[in-house]
């Protein structure tokens, strides 16, 4: 086959121009890019599954257990609801992605991700400082108490 120049758009929105291939080397390499996109999707589908299965038994233990429903266990709580949106924000964007490769957000979905997911990572960042902070204070405050 002759020789052929080529321009291609791949997915993270990267150009590349492809001088003097042939069209078999130019598919084997586009081959191995989807190969790990499958695989990527996949394992981020596992982790998101992973992430939903362990957030809900928090979320199930809390309701279930009245003396768990303290002012300190509201941070494990929202930080438990803010993981499940962003692995459902996440998850979903990145398996549709990778497994359907003729997906195409539209504006308006495009808006809601980003939205959820920034919103959702903020959430959960501000709840693990809030945490952070609120032992911090019990442990100064409990220490310089008895040492008094």
């Amino acid at each position: 086959m002759e020789p052929r120049n080529y321009t291609v758009l791949y997915d993270n929105g990267t150009i590349e121009h492809i001088t003097n291939h042939t069209n078999s080397e130019i598919q084997a390499s586009h081959n191995s890019q989807a190969n790990v996109g499958f695989l990527y999707g996949a394992f981020v589908l596992v982790v998101a599954i992973t992430i939903l299965v362990i957030n809900a038994l928090i979320m199930v233990v809390y309701v279930r257990f009245d003396f768990l429903r303290t002012q300190r266990n509201y941070f494990i709580i929202n930080l438990a609801c803010a993981d499940t949106l962003t692995a459902v924000a996440v998850g979903a964007t990145v398996f549709l992605r990778a497994f359907i490769h003729e997906y195409h957000k539209t504006k308006i979905a495009c808006g809601i991700y980003v939205f959820v997911a920034y919103v959702s990572l903020g959430a959960s960042m501000l709840t693990i400082g809030l945490a952070t902070l609120d032992r911090y204070i019990a442990i100064v405050h409990s220490v310089s108490a008895t040492a008094s």
